[in-house]
Formats: structure tokens, C-alpha cells, sequence
């Protein structure tokens, strides 16, 4: 036979097969070449550069995705529910509590997380009563909604949706779960709106004792429907006596 093949190399007879490439040793010559992807290489650029550039720009994407991981979980909305806790005295308007927050003593009004099945309108009560021992009737629907920025476990930070109920207060206990744990004050709607640092809250206190002073509209009743008399009297038999 004239020649034969072994790998990619063609052997001619008499030829020293030694000297003739095998199929790994041709194909990473071409790689040398072209590159792992088949580009063409710059002069001076082997296969080592080129897998160390491919490892460059895997560890780029590897760390893209975990910084846009940690922004999802730093952006997760969650809800809570807060109580505006009033009472109305002698003056016109009406005064709120506020309480101060466990960490950088800010002053605020009791929110918190629902408390299992309940409503939340009776998830924002129960936080009125652990933070300022307060008890009272809550309103069924919420004044407004503002959002603020919660630091969780683990150096996590997590954007809460608080909304509002208002709560008339009835009484307040003599002791309550967090009383050595935070500040309560008795101020006015103007006093309170100044002392929060959340401008939507801000708004919310405002917009309430508004809607508080404002006076009550009396349902307008409808005028009486008149009964319609029948036009023959129905004859009652009676049994003869």
C-alpha cells in the first residue's frame, strides 16, 4: 500500500512515524493558532492567555450576579402595620403619641409585622399595646402608607410598606413588654408631624387631623314612602250570632 493514516498526519512509506504529529498534538497547534473558540490569537498569545481571560471575564460575571443578587434582596418589599394612637382633650385638636425606635431612638408611631391571622387593623393594635401599653379602638381602614428602610439579620436591608390605622386611645396600662425599651410623648398634630423624619408620614399625620376636625356629614334620609291604601276594604264574614 502506498500509505496509511494515523491521526491526522499522513504517513508516506519509509517515513519515521515518530516524527509525524498525533491527533491531540495537532489539534493544540490549532488552538495555538486560533484560540479555544476558534479566534484568531494576537502574536505572543497561547492558550494560557486565552484561558486566562476566560477565567477574567467568569469571575466578572460571577461577581456581577451575586452584586445583583444582594441589590434584589436589599430591594424585597415586605408589609407591616402601624397604629396612630390620639386622644382628644380640651383644645380643638386632637394630640398623638408617639413612641422612640430600639436602635437609633427615632421618634415614630408603633408598627410592626401582622401577628398570625389576625387583621391588619388588629395586627397595628397589638403593636400599640407591646410598644406603649395602649389600648383603644382601632379603625377599620387605613389613613395612608409610607415606606422605610428595615435592617434585618446579617447585615441585610429590606424596604417596608407600613400602613397606617388610627387609634383612639381608651387607656394605658401600667406596665406593657417593651416599656424599658422605648420613649412615649404625648404632642400635637404640628409637634408630631415635625418630629418624624419620614416626610410621607409627615403628610399622613397632617392629612389626618384634617379629615379628624373636619365636621361629621349626616346621612340624608330619604323621605318616608307612603303606604298605599286599598281602594275596597276586604269584607270580613262573621259568623252569625
Amino acid at each position: 500500500m502506498g500509505s496509511r493514516c494515523r491521526g491526522r498526519g499522513r504517513v508516506r512509506r519509509g517515513e519515521d512515524e515518530s516524527r509525524i504529529p498525533s491527533s491531540w498534538e495537532a489539534s493544540y497547534a490549532c488552538e495555538r493558532r486560533q484560540g479555544p473558540h476558534g479566534r484568531k490569537s494576537r502574536p505572543g498569545q497561547g492558550v494560557e492567555a486565552m484561558a486566562t481571560e476566560i477565567c477574567c471575564k467568569a469571575t466578572v460575571r460571577l461577581k456581577y450576579s451575586f452584586s445583583m443578587r444582594s441589590k434584589a434582596v436589599a430591594t424585597s418589599k415586605r408589609i407591616q402595620y402601624a397604629a396612630l394612637p390620639y386622644r382628644r382633650t380640651g383644645a380643638a385638636d386632637p394630640e398623638v403619641m408617639l413612641v422612640t425606635s430600639r436602635g437609633r431612638q427615632r421618634w415614630i408611631i408603633p408598627k410592626g409585622w401582622r401577628h398570625g391571622g389576625r387583621a391588619a387593623c388588629d395586627s397595628a393594635a397589638r403593636e400599640a399595646f407591646e410598644e406603649a401599653g395602649i389600648l383603644g379602638e382601632v379603625g377599620r381602614r387605613s389613613v395612608g402608607s409610607f415606606r422605610y428602610k428595615k435592617r434585618l439579620k446579617k447585615g441585610r436591608v429590606a424596604v417596608c410598606n407600613v400602613h397606617v390605622f388610627p387609634l383612639n386611645v381608651a387607656r394605658q396600662r401600667p406596665q406593657w413588654p417593651e416599656k424599658n425599651q422605648r420613649d412615649i410623648k404625648w404632642v400635637s398634630v404640628k409637634e408630631a408631624a415635625e418630629a418624624v423624619q419620614n416626610a410621607r408620614l409627615s403628610k399622613i399625620i397632617l392629612r389626618w387631623a384634617q379629615i379628624a376636625a373636619a365636621p361629621k356629614r349626616r346621612a340624608r334620609r330619604l323621605p318616608a314612602t307612603r303606604q298605599a291604601t286599598p281602594r275596597y276594604k276586604r269584607l270580613i264574614w262573621r259568623a252569625p250570632r
